[in-house]
């Protein structure tokens, strides 16, 4: 009986055992999901999710910021990879769960469709901000109580809930081609369309581009407002760009075809559903940190993150739909957003809605239709003279050009008098471009040092790999882990093979 009774409560305390045991194990497996993470957990969490180089090589954008770069640099993280786990901490400190969620969805991505990061890294970059400045415990992703579309996340700003969709622009085949030729930036009349067309290569707009946005956008909120508890959210798109935000902004509201506006190249929708629109100039920065490790500071110094969009040097753009609810400025603030009319009278071309960028000259136009059509004609002219698709520069994915005002330029010379406004324009024209060509040498000439730089930083990459790769077995691994190479990056290296080191 006593046996009996001693085998009984043995059996219970080992059923204990295995039950603690396994509310363990499920803490350390799932603790990235509990809402007590610390940025290492998020860490080894992304390296559970992306493969090494121990089967095969190159299968995820990013297996060599996370495995190669710390061999190569004694352990040391890669500042994107550092960048992403600071981003997704953040965010996971008032939304639990969301980081495990995020890195589910990278890890599944494969090397080839590696835009499709980017797109999500978009949306972890404006949710890092929203989760910021929103009311404590209001952020609700994808929110959704009846059948349909839905936007990305919803919470509380300045009193009112706010909903909000991000759409990442898929521009990396674009960039190759965009400054082979005179790139239209809005859309021209069909006789000047014609007459620039069969003067050389033109690049045509990428207006159709955000049109679908909108598209996308107003159909989700026009689903989403069908219940009645979200009837009065404000709804805000996101686009995401890179630095030539000309582009999504002339499509926008370039006055003679812009989407916001009465001439509106189309006439289907006016996207009521969509209430405002802010433009973010990034998506340049995220690929330059995933594969050189660096970013563009505009001047700002100690500026080193591409999930963080409150760069002043270059801040978010806001365009209010002129058919959707009024958007206050305490909002759009809040986003580090400014309003387009802020930059009217100042001299910085990426935000200025424009008609085309000459890349012969790296001037961009604006005010084409604003002005009498015989100076349109004349200004067309002068540009296709010189439209050539066999530039003098390569493209950079930093904006570089200026801007030429024609109806400013116009505007001087009825307020100065002038005899003959025509000649008056054309003059100021060339004297800009001038002065442009002057500031592309410079520009170009940084740019030669940054590819310097690049070269020089591969060649050190390059030896220190070859050099670590003779690292004896038994020895401590170069990557800092604390074990033996034999037993680390040997195994987790086994199918790399060195190019160079911003070869994603």
């Amino acid at each position: 009986m006593l046996c009996t009774l001693i085998i009984l409560l043995f059996r219970m305390f080992l059923l204990k055992m295995i039950e603690l045991n396994v509310i363990i194990c499920q803490n350390i497996s799932f603790g990235i999901r509990s809402g007590t993470v610390n940025k290492d957990d998020i860490l080894e969490y992304l390296k559970g999710k992306i493969p090494d180089y121990s089967n095969q090589q190159r299968q995820h954008a990013l297996q060599f910021s996370l495995y190669v770069y710390p061999f190569l640099m004694r352990g040391e993280q890669h500042p994107f990879i550092s960048n992403l786990v600071n981003a997704l901490f953040e965010i996971e400190e008032k939304i639990p769960g969301y980081s495990s969620k995020t890195i589910d969805w990278i890890s599944k991505i494969k090397k080839k469709h590696f835009e499709q990061m980017i797109q999500i890294l978009g949306e972890v970059g404006v949710l890092r901000k929203f989760s910021s400045i929103a009311k404590e415990h209001s952020i609700e992703l994808e929110p959704r109580k009846n059948k349909g579309k839905n936007p990305e996340f919803r919470g509380i700003l300045q009193e009112r809930y706010i909903s909000i969709e991000v759409k990442t622009a898929s521009l990396f085949e674009f960039n190759d081609n965009r400054q082979t030729g005179l790139q239209i930036t809005s859309h021209l009349d069909y006789k000047d369309y014609s007459s620039v067309k069969n003067h050389g290569k033109i690049i045509n707009p990428l207006s159709l581009k955000v049109k679908d946005y909108l598209h996308s956008a107003n159909e989700k909120f026009k689903d989403h407002k069908k219940n009645n508890e979200y009837v009065d959210d404000l709804c805000i798109l996101f686009i995401i760009w890179d630095d030539y935000i000309n582009e999504p902004l002339s499509a926008l509201i370039n006055p003679n075809s812009g989407l916001f506006t009465k001439k509106s190249f189309s006439a289907d929708s006016n996207f009521e559903n969509v209430d405002g629109v802010i433009i973010i100039r990034n998506i340049h920065q995220l690929f330059r940190n995933l594969r050189f490790g660096e970013i563009v500071d505009y001047g700002v110094k100690g500026w080193f993150d591409p999930l963080n969009f409150s760069n002043p040097s270059v801040p978010p753009i806001f365009v209010q739909n002129p058919t959707g609810k009024r958007i206050s400025k305490k909002i759009f603030e809040r986003f580090n957003a400014f309003e387009t009319d802020i930059f009217t009278k100042m001299p910085i071309a990426e935000y200025r809605p424009t008609d085309f960028v000459d890349w012969k000259t790296g001037i961009s136009v604006s005010g084409l239709y604003s002005v009498p059509s015989d100076l349109r004609e004349i200004v067309l002219e002068y540009f296709i003279r010189n439209n050539s698709s066999h530039l003098w520069r390569s493209y950079s994915d930093i904006a570089l050009f200026g801007n030429i005002d024609v109806e400013r330029i116009y505007e001087s010379a009825i307020e100065n008098n002038e005899d003959s406004p025509l000649d008056y324009a054309l003059e100021t024209i060339k004297t800009t471009l001038r002065m442009q060509q002057q500031i592309q040498r410079v520009a170009l000439e940084e740019n030669a040092v940054v590819d310097t730089r690049r070269v020089n930083l591969n060649n050190q990459f390059r030896l220190h790999y070859h050099l670590n790769k003779m690292t004896g077995p038994s020895q401590d691994c170069p990557c800092n882990s604390g074990v033996t190479y034999k037993e680390c990056c040997s195994k987790k290296l086994r199918h790399f093979h060195y190019t160079n080191y911003s070869d994603i």
